[in-house]
């Protein structure tokens, strides 16, 4: 998009039709983090920001067929209070999330982080401590607000913040969770100069 090139506007608006179309869900919640990214890390100029609305726009459109019915047929669905409130009931348990034995645990969900990822946060979190660097920083936040957001601590949001509810099962930020573990491991062997 920064580049002087129709090729990113071509591949922003098949990329947001393509999250779209496979699963509108995600996003909605990937599109706050999508914002935020564009603001901190790339840090979008003027003219970048015509791309870029010009690229949702051409996304959003083509996914339309899928989009419309959504927005204006919603009153034909009948979802209750329980579809709405389903949240509460699959909020992923601390113990069961980092995979700690415990009575009463199931450990053998898939509802967890896994080790590689707790290692590589926690890897991360010390290499931001020692060499300050605002990718990292915004990765990691990412992953924090994962795992918050899949933590009966966050209920209060749950309750009322009513986009959240159209996400209707919290272990969904698991995705956000992985994608922003991955780019920590990517950053994280970029700031230690590993040889891989």
């Amino acid at each position: 998009i920064k580049k002087k090139s129709a090729w990113g506007l071509v591949v922003l608006s098949f990329s947001i039709f393509g999250l779209v179309t496979s699963h509108t869900v995600i996003f909605l919640l990937f599109f706050p983090f999508f914002l935020l990214y564009l603001q901190i890390i790339i840090r979008i100029t003027a003219d970048s920001l015509k791309k870029i609305v010009w690229g949702l726009f051409l996304g959003i459109g083509l996914a339309a067929f899928q989009l419309m019915p959504i927005i204006f047929e919603r009153h034909y669905l009948k979802l209750d209070q329980t579809f709405f409130n389903i949240y509460s009931s699959h909020f992923v348990n601390f113990f069961q999330l980092m995979r700690i034995p415990r009575a009463g645990i199931n450990i053998g969900t898939p509802f967890q982080l896994g080790i590689t990822s707790i290692i590589l946060i926690v890897t991360g979190f010390f290499i931001f401590l020692r060499r300050k660097n605002t990718n990292l920083a915004f990765f990691l936040l990412c992953a924090l607000l994962g795992i918050f957001f899949t933590q009966m601590q966050s209920l209060w949001l749950w309750q009322h913040v009513f986009f959240l509810k159209y996400i209707v099962f919290p272990w969904r930020f698991f995705s956000v969770i992985a994608l922003s573990v991955g780019f920590i491991s990517v950053l994280a062997i970029d700031r230690l100069k590993l040889k891989v």
